[in-house]
């Protein structure tokens, strides 16, 4: 018993001096402790599961840093108390009562009222939206962000306007990623920064449906307004055919650096904007109108290949009695004959096509100057449908024809093709026409189907056939072949090489058909005489050598046609005409156009290389 108790007294001292110990003040720096709220943000999490308004507003005032996780807001009668008349409308605002720098956390929460909710005046040191849900406009009003955090909306969807008014006591620094907007995102005060990527801006046709139809309204508008950095990639606008819905408004917004990349939107405005020190846009899919009035951009640093701008979007947009924009292109009547509004959108195509020659971008060079000639084209068409006259008539000839053969003089590549293009059709052309090169004409034909004819339904052999047949050529190719040819000893190698073709050629030209003949010697009867399987195969061997020589002849005219053409494209007939009838007269026009074509190619080429070397 009495080692027992010792025992025991013993266990109780340790335990009291373990308490002692535990008991003791003690405390952690205090940029520790900050660092810990900004990882674990751990000071309290509410755990209901809807809230009216008056909560959250208790909640986010009583506490520095709060967190809002997987809750519904759903306002209760309670809280009309925050109800504030807008003429058209009526907004629960909260405002914040005290000044106290807040961390607040929306996690995966759903904002279910039917009027906006506006937060108004809070210091906001850290604010967060994620995966949240937004069944109403979303508004904040002189709303700071003090510390060094972004402004972020990640993964929310907005069935409603998402409007951000924040305060200027404080620039603020807004990031957006991977949202979904029904409606609109309207921006009112200047920002530091702006950062949206991936984001889809999918036009509800309801709720613009009950929108002023006497105005132009933007699924971003960032009008006005001064942001040091804008950035804004991958994201995709979808207007569902709103005729006065575009995409982004940046008119008359002053910006230090703007960067677009993988955007997909039907407008985009920039009348009137400024880009200070850097524009970088690459991959932009614009299918309507980018209005370009009055648009800065710094020359040195300003990279958008012409490909993001180009098939004439360029536009002024032009405002009447209502608010409703009038994009002007130069494509109809009634815009070319507005000669002030024209030359200002020539005079923003020429900037451009400045700053691509500058940069020495020649592909981007080319391509806007070939939308600018045109669009002239398109004016000289008007002026002279309205105000005809010989000077601009041929110059409007010219500016088809330098389009159709080169694109304006940029493209030596397609003055070859079309080089091609010509000598193939006269080709074709010489083809169909007499041509003493070959001695293929009407004649010709007649003889050889006389003498084959004349194989086929008389008794007789091959050779008495073709033995009448004079040979014009015969005693020529003869001498050749003895005197030049057999004895390769007493000649270059050079004359053998070039005359054994030509002997072959003369040869084949000549002697193909009774040389067929002879191979097969198919039928030394008349044709009457043959009985039925002999009269089968005959005639199969007829139509092989009918093939056979069609073939022939039209490679002989081909080769002979296409050397004709090349020779009159490039020499005007080469000082004497080869042929004579039709033929000489299509070899003076082949050489005249082959004389236009070649100057036109001469001409692009060295404007080509001038400017690659620039």
């Amino acid at each position: 018993m009495p080692m027992s108790c010792e025992m025991s007294k013993s266990r109780f001292v340790w335990i009291l001096l373990f308490a002692i110990i535990l008991s003791y003040p003690f405390s952690l720096p205090a940029q520790e402790v900050e660092e810990m709220e900004e990882e674990e943000i751990v000071d309290q999490t509410i755990e209901e599961k809807q809230i009216s308004l008056s909560t959250l507003l208790d909640m986010m005032r009583a506490e520095e840093t709060v967190i809002f996780s997987n809750f519904k807001i759903v306002p209760t009668l309670e809280d009309n108390k925050f109800l504030v008349d807008k003429v058209f409308d009526v907004e629960y605002h909260l405002q914040a009562t005290d000044q106290p720098e807040r961390k607040v956390f929306f996690y995966d929460c759903v904002f279910d009222m039917h009027s906006a909710l506006v937060f108004g005046n809070w210091m906001f040191k850290r604010l967060n939206f994620v995966n949240c849900t937004f069944n109403m406009p979303l508004v904040l009003t002189d709303c700071a962000i003090t510390g060094t955090h972004d402004l972020l909306f990640e993964n929310c969807f907005f069935h409603n306007d998402l409007v951000l008014n924040m305060s200027e006591i404080t620039g603020a620094n807004l990031r957006l990623s991977k949202n979904t907007f029904d409606k609109q995102f309207l921006l009112g005060k200047n920002l530091n920064q702006l950062h949206m990527d991936f984001c889809v801006f999918n036009a509800d046709n309801g709720l613009f449906s009950k929108m002023d139809e006497e105005k132009t309204h933007y699924q971003l508008e960032a009008a006005s307004l001064f942001i040091d950095e804008v950035t804004l990639n991958h994201c995709r606008f979808e207007s569902q055919g709103i005729s006065n819905l575009f995409s982004v408004d940046f008119g008359k917004t002053q910006m230090t650096r703007l960067t677009m990349f993988a955007n997909q939107m039907s407008t985009i405005n920039f009348t009137d904007a400024g880009i200070e020190k850097a524009l970088l846009i690459d991959s932009l899919n614009i299918s309507n109108f980018i209005g370009i009035q009055n648009f800065d951009f710094p020359e040195a640093n300003t990279n958008v290949p012409w490909d993001n701008l180009k098939g004439q979007k360029l536009a002024l947009f032009q405002t009447g009695l209502s608010e409703l924009i009038v994009p002007y292109q130069a494509k109809t009547k009634n815009q070319l004959e507005q000669t002030l509004l024209y030359n200002d959108l020539i005079s923003m195509y020429k900037k451009l096509n400045k700053l691509y020659s500058e940069r020495g971008d020649l592909q981007s060079a080319n391509g806007s100057y070939v939308e600018i000639k045109e669009i002239e084209t398109s004016r000289q068409e008007y002026i002279q449908e309205v105000n005809p006259s010989t000077n601009n008539y041929i110059n409007l000839l010219l500016n088809r024809v330098l389009l159709y053969f080169s694109d304006y003089a940029t493209n030596p590549g397609k003055s070859v093709r079309r080089a091609w293009e010509i000598l193939l059709l006269f080709t074709f052309i010489y083809m169909l026409s007499y041509s003493g090169w070959d001695g293929m004409n009407y004649g010709f034909y007649l003889t050889q189907f006389k003498l084959f004819a004349t194989y086929i339904k008389e008794d007789l052999e091959v050779k008495q056939v073709y033995e009448e047949k004079e040979d014009p050529n015969a005693n020529l190719m003869k001498e050749i072949k003895e005197n030049y040819l057999r004895d390769r000893k007493k000649v270059p190698r050079a004359i053998i090489l070039f005359g054994e073709p030509l002997h072959f050629l003369g040869r084949l030209r000549l002697v193909m058909v009774p040389s067929l003949i002879r191979f097969f010697d198919f039928q030394p009867k008349k044709w009457e005489n043959l009985n039925a399987s002999e009269r089968m195969l005959s005639g199969l061997i007829i139509f092989t050598i009918v093939v056979i020589f069609a073939v022939y002849v039209l490679a002989v005219k081909f080769i002979n046609s296409f050397v004709l053409s090349l020779n009159s494209f490039i020499a005007i007939g080469f000082g004497v005409m080869p042929e004579k009838g039709v033929a000489m007269y299509v070899s003076i026009i082949e050489g005249i156009i082959g004389w236009f074509l070649l100057t036109i190619f001469t001409i692009t080429l060295f404007s080509q290389v001038l400017q690659g070397g620039a």
